[in-house]
């Protein structure tokens, strides 16, 4: 999911695609995020574009205060976006433009001698 500020060029296209994306600063997740930065960064260099990564966020909230103060256009997956509570940003599906992140669920072991609990949802 893209999200860009309201108002934002990018929301009179039809169709977005990575190419309409480089032409604005993109705020990135960290490449070290499990859902993020470097699944868009490859998106990009496998269509040979260099996206104009302006900053690069800690996390999805993050992010989407940057976002929300005008510094770019970022990109998060869906369930961290809530149009009821962020209220200061739009945002539209981007199916197509980058590869699945696998995502976990870290939970704490009831049993002491397991740490944690890695579920793929892959």
């Amino acid at each position: 999911m893209r999200h860009r500020p309201i108002g934002h060029p990018l929301l009179k296209k039809k169709r977005i695609t990575l190419e309409s994306m480089v032409d604005y600063p993109i705020i990135n997740l960290d490449a070290s995020s499990m859902t993020g930065g470097a699944v868009v960064m490859r998106a990009f260099e496998a269509k040979g574009l260099t996206p104009n990564v302006v900053l690069h966020a800690t996390d999805a909230d993050v992010m989407k205060a940057y976002v929300a103060e005008g510094l770019g256009i970022g990109t998060i997956i869906t369930s961290v976006y809530d149009p009821r509570r962020d209220r200061g940003i739009r945002a539209i599906p981007a199916e197509g433009l980058f590869a699945l992140a696998t995502t976990y669920i870290v939970l704490r072991a009831i049993s002491t001698s397991v740490d944690r609990f890695f579920i793929s949802s892959s």
